[in-house]
């Protein structure tokens, strides 16, 4: 059976996400804005923390602070997708401070790293090669 946390047990979509991202408009921002909005409760996401599986561009991170979140942590088991969040983070959330970026598989994430009250990971946990594990 392959290690499943191995990034090279994995695609890496880590390139794909560093050029979009050096595409990004801000009309891709506010739709990301806008499509995470509609998942979240009418105080959207003010306030709180929100975990990120999967980051990719960090376009979702970026929403998530644009909708008031307090704290991002931002995780990829790709390093040119952890890079492009943080490119991402710095150049359109400058002044933002409590993002955590980190290459990490989502298997090797525990309960030491603490909690966040909002936890996204959209098109990712079905590449994992694991969902169910992936999900808990």
């Amino acid at each position: 059976m392959p290690d499943l946390t191995a990034l090279e047990n994995h695609f890496a979509f880590g390139k794909n996400w560093a050029n979009y991202s050096q595409q990004m408009r801000d009309q891709d921002i506010e739709g990301a804005v806008s499509s995470l909005s509609s998942l979240s409760s009418p105080d959207g996401l003010r306030g709180k923390s929100f975990l990120d599986i999967g980051c990719g561009s960090g376009v979702h991170s970026l929403a998530a602070i644009r909708l008031g979140a307090s704290r991002i942590v931002a995780v990829d088991i790709d390093p040119d997708s952890v890079a492009t969040t943080r490119r991402v983070l710095t150049v359109y959330a400058p002044h933002f401070h409590c993002a955590e970026v980190s290459q990490m598989s989502v298997f090797d994430m525990n309960p030491s790293m603490g909690t966040c009250e909002v936890v996204y990971s959209w098109g990712v946990l079905h590449h994992t090669g694991n969902m169910e594990r992936a999900v808990q």
